[in-house]
């Protein structure tokens, strides 16, 4: 097997994400530091590679992916062992259940979750009611999908969990209330016996995040 490069921060959730694949999976990985604080994202050979100059990217031999879960999808295509399809099972209807969980994660958990609090670094302003509003709604359909399933999209961990526990555990370390949510709580603590090294490369990212965002919602009026 070639080596992956994964260009990533760990203060970011898509990023996360892809790392606790790939090491789960005990793929040969290297793993290549961008911070994006810096610009080191808006260099010239950067955005040759991903000119949204986002995080992660994927490079496999010719091959470049600059989403995350579309990463996510390959390294289960293409490197999951003979005979094991349970991170992103070959049955369509099985699969079709993995890939509305990654969309969800995508368009109604991670994003409500950024809506609601990225404005306090990118426009240094306190998170607006009707955005956590819609942010605690996303939180709901979770906690509802979790009373009818172990995991995320079915009782087997899949790849979708990998990018919905990387959005929770940031969540938590934002010290966001989820005590109307004990099934996400249940499951997070599921999911970390499943994910190799998931102290190393998201619980360290993700409590870097928290402090990082709680301290400039401080300085805020």
């Amino acid at each position: 097997m070639s080596t992956i490069k994964i260009y990533w921060m760990p203060l970011s959730s898509p990023s996360r994400a892809v790392v606790m694949c790939a090491k789960t999976m005990g793929l040969n990985v290297e793993l290549k530091l961008v911070n994006l604080m810096t610009g080191e994202n808006r260099t010239p050979e950067y955005l040759q590679m991903n000119p949204q100059h986002t995080v992660p990217v994927v490079e496999d031999g010719k091959l470049i992916l600059t989403e995350s879960r579309a990463a996510l999808q390959y390294f289960a295509g293409a490197y999951a062992p003979d005979g094991n399809d349970t991170l992103y099972p070959k049955d369509v209807h099985q699969r079709a259940m993995v890939d509305q969980m990654l969309f969800f994660d995508a368009t109604c958990l991670y994003k409500t979750f950024s809506d609601a609090y990225y404005v306090i670094f990118r426009e240094k302003k306190r998170p607006e009611e009707s955005k956590l509003e819609k942010f605690e709604e996303c939180l709901g359909y979770l906690e509802g999908y979790l009373t009818q399933t172990k995991f995320s999209a079915s009782d087997n961990f899949t790849i979708a969990d990998f990018t919905i526990v990387a959005t929770l555990s940031t969540i938590l370390r934002c010290d966001h209330d989820m005590s109307k949510f004990p099934k996400i709580i249940s499951y997070l603590e599921n999911c970390k016996l499943l994910i190799k090294d998931y102290e190393e490369f998201n619980a360290v990212g993700a409590e870097e995040f928290g402090s990082f965002l709680k301290g400039m919602l401080k300085e805020l009026p």
